[in-house]
């Protein structure tokens, strides 16, 4: 961090001023929210367990907010290209993880079993893990490239409207993949408790 530039003009007319050291501090919030979101998805944290979902959900939200909240510089384009695209598609991410919580504290088994149903949807066709590995290597590999261009390797305009390009890429995945899910009431609503396991395969970006 100590060579990273405390700022760059990357375009006047649209004031985009992307303040370096804190983008390379919110991209290790990001590559330690994606491993944890990776850890808990290859069960290193059980599975099926409702007090660990709830821990789970309530811990990455509060994350989610102290490293991904805007909350000043919105007069600067950078806080438009980046921060709140990534803020809102992790907030949709976060909410698929905290649904269940709010079943466990109702104490409704149907709502339970059907946010726990939502969960499973979410995480295996809307962003499972092979979008989120891809994610992970996007964000060491925007890393590295602004460490290149830091460095005069390669012009740092191009760089920050690659990174820009990636994210949206990114959120429009994700996008992509919610609207291939279908919405049938009867789909939703219907799975059995055995079904839960049970991977359903529909086209989507690395799902």
């Amino acid at each position: 961090l100590k060579q990273v530039p405390k700022c760059t003009l990357i375009s006047s007319k649209w004031n985009v001023i992307p303040p370096h050291k804190e983008a390379f501090m919110r991209t290790i919030a990001i590559v330690f929210y994606i491993d944890i979101r990776l850890a808990k998805e290859v069960g290193w944290f059980g599975r099926d367990s409702a007090m660990v979902d709830m821990v789970f959900g309530v811990g990455i939200l509060a994350y989610l907010i102290y490293f991904f909240l805007p909350t000043s510089n919105f007069d600067n384009g950078n806080t438009w290209a980046f921060i709140v695209p990534m803020f809102l598609a992790f907030t949709v991410d976060t909410y698929h993880q905290l649904v269940w919580t709010w079943a466990i504290a109702a104490n409704q088994d149907w709502e339970r079993g059907k946010s726990q149903r939502l969960i499973n949807r979410w995480n295996r066709e809307v962003v499972p893990v092979p979008y989120l590995i891809f994610t992970l290597l996007c964000s060491l590999c925007t890393a590295f490239m602004f460490t290149l261009s830091f460095r005069k390797l390669v012009p740092i305009r191009s760089c920050y409207w690659l990174a820009c390009g990636l994210v949206m890429f990114l959120c429009g995945g994700i996008g992509w993949n919610y609207s291939m899910l279908g919405h049938d009431p009867l789909i939703c609503d219907t799975y059995s408790t055995d079904s839960l396991n049970t991977e359903i395969s529909i086209p989507g970006f690395f799902s």
